[in-house]
């Protein structure tokens, strides 16, 4: 408000005296605003590549300094470890591994995007209609921010079956994308946003090659979260303070026990 004063003042002044101004120079004040990095910013869900995008290895974070931090989300409405696993259903049939990876996959979800389902990538991006790099629409989304140029699916709705192959819907796969069929991309990219299937894709591709490691900020940061020393302050911090409404602490019983790289896992009612 200052500043538009400060702007308007001068002009009127010299509306209504011309001379009041000459021989004075006037000096407008600079302003520096700070825009904070929107690409590989921790804090930021979809700021960094989604699963199956090409990303910087090096550009590593520590979690526990995130908004986020290690906190398992046992309660919320989309990403949290029971929902993961109910999802994962009988793809797996060793439960304890079952169990490791739905509160694995649980703080990739909320780092990925905040626990946000209708979330578009805001690095992942095509190249604009004029063909500027990284300028055009989205190209991953949702909970686990899936890359759609590169994950090929079906679905059915209605009774019937859809399939969304990104050579039918881009010119190309990754940061050189451009759309070439709006009505498919508007299709896949919304089912794309719903919860229950973004999370089902989001599995498939956590057993397949590579595994957890399709996503940047795992590699980059969170799995660290699962590195911390038994007894720790920081682990303390992450496994004693409750992720609950009101503030009530999660039982003991139902605390994930980290001792050498070896998991106990709460039980997880379907």
């Amino acid at each position: 408000l200052a500043l538009v004063v400060i702007l308007i003042i001068p002009p009127i002044l010299n509306m209504i005296n011309p001379q009041i101004f000459r021989g004075v120079d006037l000096v407008v004040p600079r302003m520096k605003i700070n825009i904070p990095d929107l690409e590989y910013n921790p804090d930021i869900p979809g700021s960094f590549p989604g699963a199956g995008t090409p990303f910087d290895r090096s550009r590593e974070f520590d979690p526990l300094t995130t908004k986020q931090g290690c906190a398992i989300p046992w309660n919320h409405k989309h990403c949290a470890p029971r929902k993961i696993y109910q999802i994962i259903g009988k793809r797996m049939t060793d439960e304890r591994a079952k169990k490791e990876l739905a509160i694995k996959m649980s703080l990739i979800c909320m780092h990925e995007s905040g626990g946000d389902p209708s979330l578009d990538s805001i690095t992942d991006k095509c190249k604009s209609t004029q063909g500027e790099y990284k300028k055009g629409p989205a190209f991953s989304f949702g909970l686990f921010q899936i890359n759609l140029t590169v994950k090929n699916f079906s679905y059915r709705q209605g009774g019937q079956i859809y399939q969304c192959r990104g050579s039918e819907i881009f010119t190309a796969i990754n940061y050189e994308c451009q759309i070439k069929n709006i009505e498919l991309y508007k299709r896949c990219s919304n089912i794309l946003k719903n919860p229950f299937f973004n999370t089902y894709l989001a599995v498939s591709i956590a057993q397949g090659a590579n595994g957890l490691n399709n996503w940047s900020k795992w590699v980059n940061g969170v799995h660290k979260c699962f590195e911390l020393p038994t007894g720790s302050e920081e682990y303390r911090k992450i496994y004693d303070e409750a992720y609950r409404p009101g503030g009530q602490r999660n039982p003991a019983s139902n605390l994930p026990v980290i001792k050498n790289r070896e998991y106990r896992l709460p039980d997880i009612k379907r």
